[in-house]
């Protein structure tokens, strides 16, 4: 886990770097946010799936127990559920932005 850490900071600091020196520090900054939420999307949709692949490991064998997992998830599930959450970080980290401009306004 510390590896893939390590290699996802690299990538978004070398990615980073690359826009600032050919491209305008603000795209450089959206491009890199548009970078991060893509990967972090992914990996939710991904620990979204292993986890209900985990749970349906637990669960009875039989015929009845499949087809109604089959129904009460979709095949997109954990995409959607990873889409919602990332979209409220989004909007958490938006206004916790907004929040810290305000209050570096009144310091001066």
């Amino acid at each position: 886990m510390p590896l893939l850490a390590g290699l996802l900071v690299s990538l978004f600091a070398g990615l980073a770097e690359f826009l600032a020196k050919y491209v305008t520090k603000k795209t450089a900054l959206i491009g890199a946010a548009i970078a991060t939420f893509a990967v972090l999307t992914v990996a939710m949709w991904g620990a979204m799936t292993l986890a209900l692949v985990g749970v349906s490991m637990s669960f009875p064998g039989g015929s009845a127990v499949t087809t109604g997992v089959w129904l009460m998830v979709p095949d997109n599930g954990p995409a959607c559920l990873s889409a919602v959450l990332a979209m409220d970080t989004a909007a958490y980290l938006y206004r916790w932005n907004v929040e810290n401009l305000r209050l570096a306004s009144y310091v001066t």
